[in-house]
């Protein structure tokens, strides 16, 4: 069996690090909008030579003057790594599972730049 687990200080540093960098994040403390994450869950495979992750993190955006919910939803992110990526099996889920959170962040700034932010 392998383990290995992204951890949620991780998930948020680079949650923040990424916002940062793509603009989204407010220098001043005023920001009109909080974002709020969770992660629900991390499905990994036991074994394989191709690990496939899926990672599901809920997602909450809302506006900070009235506090209405500009969208609550649960977006998913999935990876692939192969014995091409790493020999060791852990080493593998280790890299599906940082992929699965990566392509979970891009999978909410899509959606970031497609809501349209509304009163």
């Amino acid at each position: 069996m392998l383990t290995s687990e992204v951890g949620t200080k991780e998930f948020q540093e680079s949650l923040r690090q990424t916002l940062d960098r793509q603009g989204f994040l407010s220098a001043d403390k005023g920001s009109p909008f909080q974002l709020k994450a969770f992660i629900i869950e991390v499905k990994h495979p036991l074994t394989g030579f191709s690990l496939t992750v899926d990672s599901f993190v809920r997602y909450t955006l809302i506006r900070a003057k009235n506090s209405n919910v500009i969208f609550d939803d649960v977006l998913q992110g999935t990876f692939t790594a192969t014995t091409d990526d790493a020999i060791i099996g852990v080493e593998r889920l280790r890299l599906a599972e940082e992929g699965a959170m990566r392509a979970n962040i891009s999978a909410l700034l899509i959606h970031l730049r497609t809501t349209p932010i509304t009163d």
